[in-house]
């Protein structure tokens, strides 16, 4: 009996002292979290403009009780190379994401966005880096990369954004002259929106100088919406051959003017839908969609222009002009003819509503 007593004693103080060792383990076991601590999210940096590759790092530290693992980092552009420790980082452990990257590929300035998954407590973290690239005085032609025979260019790509009509804008480039002699220059350009002029015109050898883009007698002109042309160069009154010049722009009404009392009795443009999905389709035939349109407004609503981003997209619709509440139907016919595989392809509505102007409408599907 005595020995049953004691055995009794004997489990008793052992459940306390396992219950006491769970007390103590338990909640460091279920509160056990790793943290990401950045010494700096946003990191802005000016640089000279040189032809190699420099690096730039953020600093974090796991500041909580478990072992910090960076799962992945997305990240734009995608033409910068990124490097991290993939193995565990210890609490109290500091390192680094690293950035590596050719300023020559950025001669307007880099701009990176970063989105850093782990498994900690703040298991996303966004980034941002910021860099300036400033022109090197003893090689200022680094950053001219787009290279037309000699006279190099930072962009080729004039993107004008926005250009309310009955306003005039200018717009220019920088080049640099390679060669060494004078050149004259000149544009192949037709537009009836746009003219071209060289500043100076005749350019010496390895000077700067300017291309400007200016904009003609908008105000004349009922265009509405995107607007999109290229040109070349004549140099020393030879056409320019390869490579091209694009210029993009949105030409918008000028609503600045309406008074309070019109905005509110302003046409109103609402659409059921704006993405339709046609599933899976077949390659080689034709098939349709609607949209309606409807005017919530007091006003006449009027679609301006209707634009595509492919050819196989045809617009078939009544009314321009939609009276208050009511509607029309936008059909749109879709051609798969030698397509394959994801399709994904916009329409682009200009109307009269203030609020509203430009409405895009996504076209998708799989194309078997």
């Amino acid at each position: 009996m005595n020995i049953l007593i004691h055995k009794r004693i004997l489990l008793t103080g052992c459940i306390k002292l396992l219950l006491t060792v769970f007390s103590i383990c338990i909640p460091s076991i279920l509160f056990a979290q790793s943290q990401i601590d950045f010494i700096s999210t946003h990191k802005i940096d000016t640089i000279i403009a040189q032809d190699s590759i420099l690096s730039s790092s953020f600093t974090f530290k796991n500041t909580g009780n478990s072992p910090l693992i960076i799962t992945n980092i997305d990240y734009y552009p995608n033409s910068l190379k990124v490097d991290y420790k993939r193995s565990p980082i210890m609490p109290n452990e500091t390192s680094n994401i690293t950035i590596s990257f050719n300023p020559l590929n950025y001669p307007t300035g880099l701009f990176a966005l970063l989105k850093v998954y782990s498994n900690a407590q703040n298991n996303i973290v966004n980034l941002n880096f910021d860099i300036k690239i400033k022109e090197n005085p003893s090689r200022p032609y680094l950053l001219y990369n787009h290279d037309f025979d000699g006279i190099k260019f930072k962009e080729r790509n004039i993107n004008l954004g926005d250009i309310i009509i009955g306003k005039n804008i200018v717009d220019s480039l920088e080049f640099y002259n390679m060669r060494d002699r004078n050149v004259n220059l000149e544009a192949n350009l037709t537009s009836p929106f746009f003219e071209i002029s060289f500043k100076p015109s005749n350019v010496k050898p390895k000077q700067k100088a300017y291309m400007y883009i200016v904009s003609k007698t908008t105000s004349k002109t009922n265009f509405y919406g995107y607007y999109y042309t290229d040109f070349k160069l004549i140099i020393d009154n030879s056409l320019f051959l390869f490579n091209k010049f694009y210029i993009y722009a949105n030409f918008k009404e000028d609503f600045s003017k309406l008074t309070k009392a019109e905005l509110n009795s302003a046409p109103k443009c609402h659409l059921d839908i704006v993405d339709y999905d046609f599933g899976q389709i077949e390659s080689g035939k034709k098939y349709y969609c609607k949209f309606i349109i409807t005017n919530k407004g007091e006003r006449n609503l009027i679609i301006r222009k209707i634009n595509t981003s492919c050819s196989c997209i045809t617009i078939l619709y009544k009314d321009k002009l939609i009276k208050s509440q009511e509607n029309t139907i936008l059909e749109v016919e879709l051609d798969t003819s030698g397509k394959k595989g994801k399709i994904l392809k916009a329409i682009y509505l200009t109307t009269n509503d203030p609020e509203n102007p430009n409405i895009t409408l996504m076209l998708k599907g799989v194309i078997i």
